[in-house]
């Protein structure tokens, strides 16, 4: 299962990572008809960024099913930041290489941006992160 962590954080911060690992007919046949006729879905021409658009709509509805949050789509305002339709829950959606994470909080607005492994990364885990995570 291509789902690596889903956790909800004492601040309220729930987090969901996914690897990806699902081809795009995959992903298609798990999400509504909707999202296939999304215009911004339909209007991407490169096969790795449908695949980001898919798992970012599918593991955002597997968040927002473990929350019991009603999930009806994303929506993106002027600047182009996401938010969830219909529900005043706060959002962000990233995508990095084979990763996509969406993290989500009830009130306060949130941003996330996982950075990739590098030696500097390295060097500095420890102090921003715990063995488990």
């Amino acid at each position: 299962m291509p789902e690596r962590l889903f956790k909800t954080y004492n601040n309220g911060v729930s987090v969901l990572v996914w690897e990806i690992e699902e081809s795009n007919e995959t992903l298609l046949q798990q999400l509504p008809d909707r999202i296939k006729e999304d215009p911004v879905f339909t209007q991407i021409n490169v096969s790795h960024l449908q695949t980001e658009f898919l798992v970012g709509r599918l593991i955002t509805g597997k968040i927002c099913e473990y929350l019991s949050i009603d999930f009806q789509g994303i929506r993106k305002d002027s600047h182009g930041k996401p938010h969830l339709k219909n529900v005043k829950w706060e959002m962000s959606l990233t995508h990095s290489k084979a990763f996509v994470v969406v993290a989500v909080h009830p009130t306060k607005a949130i941003g996330i941006d996982p950075p990739l492994p590098n030696n500097k990364l390295k060097r500095i885990m420890n102090r921003l992160f715990t063995t488990a995570e």
